[in-house]
């Protein structure tokens, strides 16, 4: 049950009261809290903030070693500890909550962290013969790269996965792109509407007509058999047009490594060899050539790529938010 507190004081002595929930208090009498305020750190000059203002809190700090959350459903002070303290006067910051979509911009860095904190990606999916854990939680500052007339906004990761993920043989070029459209549904949070993986435009996700995989010479693969595409350029230009460059490190990191793109392409050598190669981002440039994934030979032995994951997802419509969008005050979604 909450305790109501009347007469405490807010900057000005501002006359208010407020809840206070589940606290460890000793006994008070009307004028033992009181409460300033600042917003988004500074001091103003106007009335205690109402539920109805539309500001979040940043943080509540107090006197004497006491601790105090703030609730924003009831407009009061939770989980007091008073730290045997006999008067608790505490501040609350609060910052201002604003129309997400009218506000942001592209290129607007956004604070979002998606609610698994690891996925597993089987032997199924991949042909890779052990499974495979990423932690998409890892991955919380993310990059506007495009707004849509239906108020939904769409976003990719401004870093890439620090794991590095491997794809492998026949299956691994088969299962790719749907593969990383899967994975990219395990970056996803109560903030969105959907995902898909960088590059993704509608390219086959599963190829299941392999008549071309022993194709030796004059072959004619189209896309849905494995065949080259350049589908992937859409979300290529809106990364560049939006960041300014395709290049992005792994999280926690310093260098530069080779992330996947949603392409693929089947090729062949020389009468003996087929090849299945798998796209890539390393540095600036987007590669379908730079990692061959399988061969068939006259021994079986296929081909082992690893790089890591860079997902787009989008996000609800009609969303509010803190911050200004900027690498060092990202926007962050109510």
């Amino acid at each position: 049950m909450g305790i109501i507190v009347y007469r405490s004081y807010a900057l000005y002595q501002q006359n208010k009261s407020y809840n206070v929930l589940r606290g460890t208090i000793p006994d008070f009498s009307s004028g033992d809290i009181e409460l300033t305020f600042t917003i988004d750190g500074q001091v103003v000059d106007q009335a205690f903030p109402s539920k109805s203002d539309g500001y979040g809190v940043n943080n509540v700090t107090c006197e004497d070693g006491v601790t105090a959350e703030w609730n924003i459903d009831n407009w009061g002070l939770v989980n007091i500890n008073s730290n045997n303290s006999k008067k608790i006067k505490c501040n609350i910051d609060f910052i201002i909550i604003t129309d997400f979509v009218k506000n942001s911009k592209i290129g607007d860095y956004v604070k979002m962290v998606p609610t698994r904190s690891s996925y597993s990606i089987g032997y199924s999916k991949t042909g890779y013969n052990s499974t495979q854990i990423i932690y998409p939680s890892q991955l919380k500052i993310w990059r506007i790269i495009k707004k849509n007339e239906d108020n939904t906004i769409e976003m990719i990761s401004d870093n890439t996965s620090s794991t590095a993920i491997h794809f492998k043989g026949t299956k691994g070029f088969q299962y790719y792109i749907g593969t990383l459209n899967e994975i990219a549904k395990a970056y996803e949070n109560n903030n969105t509407i959907g995902s898909r993986y960088f590059g993704y435009n509608g390219q086959t996700e599963v190829i299941t007509d392999t008549s071309q995989f022993n194709c030796k010479s004059n072959c004619n693969i189209t896309e849905s058999q494995g065949g080259e595409d350049n589908l992937y350029m859409g979300d290529a230009n809106l990364v560049k047009n939006a960041v300014g460059t395709l290049e992005a490190i792994p999280i926690d990191s310093e260098s530069k490594a080779s992330y996947y793109v949603a392409t693929r392409r089947l090729t062949w050598s020389k009468n003996t060899y087929n090849y299945g190669y798998i796209g890539t981002v390393y540095g600036d440039a987007v590669s379908t050539s730079s990692q061959y994934i399988f061969s068939y030979h006259i021994v079986t032995q296929e081909y082992d790529s690893s790089a890591h994951l860079r997902p787009i997802i989008v996000l609800k419509p009609n969303l509010k938010a803190t911050g200004l969008g900027q690498s060092d005050n990202p926007w962050v979604l109510e």
